[in-house]
């Protein structure tokens, strides 16, 4: 009978880049493997400081928007009476154990997988399977997108604010590894003198409150800073242009905050994409179909054609932020 693969959208409901590479995960290796794939959306996220600062969308609007990009086509419904396994990290020996299994069962089985890294990070290359469909897919939305000659991905945010300090500290690249990236950059792949620059960040260039609906952030960040009567963040602003240099005979233009779609979406078509430590440019990267660069300590396995930040002669020279 069939065996099913589908993401598991309940047991961690964390960032919106970080579930859609799992979904988009669990695609490829149904694709790969030749299963069957049923679709399951994200349910619920972690707010992000950048979703609903002045006028911008909600969380909800902001998983549908996600959903409607990622919404890989289901093969076929399980059987009502299909058998329902829940496994946390699926490996390749235990995706080879599954198969087997259920080569002669009489019942349909559904894999409801949470994190697929184990089998993507050892063959990255499956994510063609899931590229070519989001490409193809999304081609209207992409071919309206301005193709940016440079951009890069400076996530740094603000979460050693409220998130887990276990997890939130030593995150993000320094600012000087973009400085040596977009320079490295600009010379390897003839990016046209006198282009404009772009970066991404998620950080603020003004005094910000934020104010998040999720009960949760404001209890870790009363938790984090030792402040207990407060119902917003005071974000910190930063101007990028002090930190991160821009090449002679090059502009540069900052864009603190964007929506996030946008920001995704920027990335996908960018000719040279310089990536972030983070889900979110790791998945611009499966959909772009230019040029990739990966940092050296990207948290999943680049992929093929991708460049990675030492093979441009780039090295991470600071420590890390967060």
């Amino acid at each position: 009978m069939a065996l099913y693969l589908t993401y598991d959208n309940k047991a961690m409901q964390d960032g919106l880049g970080a579930q859609a590479l799992r979904i988009t995960g669990v695609y490829s290796i149904a694709k790969r493997f030749r299963l069957k794939y049923l679709h399951t959306p994200i349910d619920q996220a972690i707010e992000d400081i950048a979703q609903n600062l002045e006028g911008g969308v909600t969380l909800n609007n902001l998983i549908e928007q996600m959903n409607t990009f990622f919404d890989f086509p289901t093969d076929s419904p399980a059987e009502p009476n299909a058998r329902h396994i829940y496994i946390r990290n699926l490996s390749r020996r235990s995706l080879v154990k599954l198969i087997l299994q259920n080569l002669f069962s009489r019942k349909a089985t559904v894999v409801h997988v949470l994190l697929p890294m184990g089998v993507m990070d050892k063959m990255p290359k499956a994510y063609r399977f899931a590229a070519s469909f989001l490409r193809g897919s999304n081609a209207d939305l992409l071919k309206r997108q301005i193709e940016f000659p440079l951009l890069a991905h400076v996530r740094r945010g603000y979460d050693e604010k409220y998130a887990n300090k276990q997890y939130a500290s030593g995150r993000h690249l320094p600012f000087s590894y973009f400085s040596d990236a977009i320079s490295a950059s600009c010379a390897k792949f003839n990016v046209p003198v006198n282009s404009k620059l772009h970066i991404h960040t998620d950080l603020v260039n003004k005094p910000t409150k934020w104010k998040p609906s999720q009960e949760g952030i404001i209890e870790g960040f009363k938790s984090n800073s030792g402040q207990e009567d407060v119902s917003h963040i005071q974000l910190e602003p930063y101007d990028l242009t002090r930190h991160i240099a821009c090449p002679k005979n090059y502009e540069l233009e900052i864009h603190y905050c964007d929506p996030l779609m946008k920001t995704f979406l920027d990335m996908c078509t960018a000719k040279v994409l310089i990536q972030g430590k983070s889900a979110l440019s790791y998945l611009a990267g499966i959909v772009n179909e230019n040029t990739v660069i990966s940092p050296s300590n990207q948290s999943h396995v680049k992929l093929p054609h991708w460049h990675s930040s030492t093979s441009i002669g780039v090295e991470i020279r600071e420590p890390m932020l967060g």
